[in-house]
C-alpha cells in the first residue's frame, strides 16, 4: 500500500494510456467505473483508480501483480519494484572501418513530437573493374574487421545470462545503418528525417566520381 501512495504521481504520469483499466476490470465496481470514466483527463482518470485501490490492502497486492505483469509495456515500473537487472537494456553497437551506426535508445511511458533529424556524411573508395592488388590498406581493413568481430563476439558472449532486453546493431562494409530503440507504451508524433550524403573516390589515378543521395 506504501509503496502504491508514494508512487502514486508517477503511476498517474506512466500508465496515462490507460491500458490498465482493461487489466483491472474486474478488480472494480461498476459505480466507480463510471466514476473514473467522468474524469476530465487520463491522469485523472489513473489517479481516481489509484484513490479506489488504496482503500484496500487486498487490492493493493493484487494491483501490484497486475503491474508486474505488464512491466515489458511500462519499463518505468521496474523501478517501483526494484527488480535488480529486468529493467535494464543491453544495447551493443559494432561499426567496421568506413560505416556509420545512429542508434539511440529511448526510454519514455509516452513518447510524442519527437524530432529526431540524423545528418550522415560518409565517403569510400571505389576501385576500376581490374582486381586490385593487396596492400598495406586493405590488410589492415581485414584487421580491422577480425578486430570488431572479436569485439563483437566478446560483448554477445559477456552479455549472456542477463537479465533484460538486449539490442545488437552492426554496420559492415561501408554501410549506413539507422536503428533507434524506442521504449514506450504510447509512441506518436515521431518526425525522423534521413540524409547521406556519400562521396566515393577512385582508387586509381586518373580522377574521382562522386554520388551522393538522400
Amino acid at each position: 500500500m506504501d509503496i502504491l501512495k508514494s508512487s502514486r504521481e508517477d503511476l498517474c504520469k506512466w500508465l496515462s494510456d490507460l491500458f490498465i483499466l482493461e487489466k483491472v476490470d474486474d478488480m472494480i465496481t461498476v459505480k466507480k467505473s463510471k466514476e473514473i470514466q467522468k474524469q476530465s483527463g487520463n491522469e485523472k482518470k489513473i489517479d481516481c483508480l489509484l484513490e479506489f485501490i488504496v482503500e484496500n490492502e487486498e487490492r493493493c497486492k493484487e494491483f501490484l501483480e497486475i503491474l508486474r505483469t505488464v512491466q515489458d509495456r511500462y519499463p518505468q515500473l521496474q523501478t517501483l519494484f526494484g527488480e535488480s537487472g529486468k529493467g535494464h537494456v543491453y544495447q551493443c553497437v559494432q561499426v567496421d572501418g568506413g560505416s556509420n551506426a545512429i542508434a539511440p535508445c529511448i526510454m519514455s511511458s509516452v513518447v510524442s513530437d519527437l524530432n529526431m533529424p540524423v545528418n550522415i556524411k560518409t565517403s569510400s573508395v571505389c576501385s576500376s573493374s581490374k582486381p586490385m592488388p593487396s596492400s598495406p590498406t586493405a590488410d589492415c581493413n581485414a584487421k580491422r574487421k577480425r578486430t570488431a568481430d572479436e569485439a563483437a563476439s566478446a560483448d554477445e558472449g559477456n552479455s549472456k545470462g542477463q537479465h533484460g532486453r538486449h539490442f545488437k546493431v552492426r554496420a559492415t562494409n561501408g554501410s549506413n545503418v539507422v536503428a533507434p530503440v524506442i521504449m514506450s507504451g504510447k509512441v506518436s508524433g515521431i518526425n525522423m528525417p534521413i540524409s547521406i550524403n556519400q562521396s566515393t573516390t577512385s582508387s586509381r589515378s586518373g580522377g574521382t566520381c562522386t554520388t551522393s543521395g538522400t
